[in-house]
């Protein structure tokens, strides 16, 4: 059953991603250069934020004058966010050079560098990292009144992230997956069948606060399961691209935090990308003058930091991203990933 909120909300996601693709084609203007952004669905956490980075990295020419001594953007670069089905339809893009970067799960871009998973025919050896953004929370919202373990879940659309790690971190939520029935739905879709009594829950994997996520707790009589610790430790134990987190109380209006799991959103190119451009992206993104923009944008904005740009980083650096951290001292020996799975 398809309501029709869930039809403008695809209409939208629809639209969103065709003007983006019309506005990215190459610009005939002198001195332009168009940048897309690969996301997400409009109403997770990688769109909205891959509008802030766009408008941060963002500098057209006849554009507002920069103070001197001060970053704002890569001159004559002008940077969009695409709409997506998520990391894995990001990498794909990103590999047929449909678009210049994208945004996508460490564990899963992992995957596709070495040529596992999804990607076991078609490695990505050419993938590179420009930074580690924030974290992307593993959430569990499953109906009140469903059984324990849930019988029907919704882990995401086909080219979602989501879908690839759900058999990684159902077990530390208590349960295996092999004996729950995983729907490919994207929490959307996955929120109108739970409404719908259709399915338990559904599991998505993004940054906080979630839209779905909230729309579930306040209106359809779900609750956000926790994470068991054991369980937590020993997936973060296997796998090591994830790590033991916690939604904060007060997020969706919570009176306590609750466990889980999270792992890296990372901004990724192609190698053959500029050295120039490159090291230009990573420094107009952690300029003094970004930061406001990063904690306005999106709540997620406020977790993305110089601090912890190398967090969980699971394919090799851009040489141009590399050469940035280098020289700002964020990087003095040779950069190591976390270990293959």
């Amino acid at each position: 059953m398809v309501s029709s909120v869930t039809c403008t909300r695809r209409d939208l996601s629809a639209w969103l991603g065709a003007t983006a693709m019309l506005l990215a084609r190459p610009s005939r203007a002198a001195g332009v250069r168009n940048f897309v952004i690969g996301t997400g669905d409009p109403t997770g956490t990688y769109y909205p934020v891959g509008g802030v980075i766009a408008d941060i990295v963002s500098a057209p020419p006849g554009g507002n004058p920069c103070p001197p001594g001060r970053v704002c953007g890569v001159p004559g670069l002008v940077a969009f966010a695409q709409s997506s089905a998520g990391t894995v339809a990001n990498l794909e893009s990103l590999a047929a050079r449909r678009v210049d970067s994208i945004f996508a799960q460490a564990d899963v871009a992992h995957e596709a560098w070495q040529g596992q998973g999804p990607f076991v025919d078609a490695p990505f050896e050419d993938l590179r990292a420009l930074a580690s953004l924030y974290p992307e929370v593993a959430q569990l919202v499953v109906l009140e009144e469903a059984p324990w373990p849930p019988r029907r879940l919704a882990v995401g659309g086909e080219l979602s992230g989501t879908s690839v790690s759900a058999p990684v971190v159902l077990p530390a939520f208590g349960f295996e997956p092999d004996g729950v029935e995983l729907v490919l739905l994207s929490p959307v879709l996955g929120l109108d069948a739970m409404a719908a009594r259709e399915v338990d829950g559904f599991l998505t994997i993004a940054g906080l606060p979630t839209s779905t996520v909230g729309e579930a707790l306040a209106g359809v009589g779900a609750r956000l399961m926790p994470a068991l610790i054991p369980g937590a430790r020993a997936v973060a134990g296997r796998r090591p691209h994830w790590r033991l987190a916690v939604v904060p109380r007060g997020t969706y209006g919570l009176n306590m935090a609750v466990h889980s799991l999270a792992v890296p959103a990372l901004w990724l190119v192609r190698a053959d990308l500029e050295v120039e451009l490159a090291e230009a992206l990573v420094a107009a993104l952690w300029a003094p003058s970004s930061r406001e923009r990063l904690d306005r944008g999106h709540p997620a904005g406020l977790s993305i930091a110089e601090v912890t740009a190398l967090t969980g980083i699971s394919v090799p650096l851009h040489p141009g991203a590399e050469l940035y951290y280098r020289e700002n001292g964020l990087l003095a020996g040779p950069h190591r990933m976390a270990a293959p799975d």
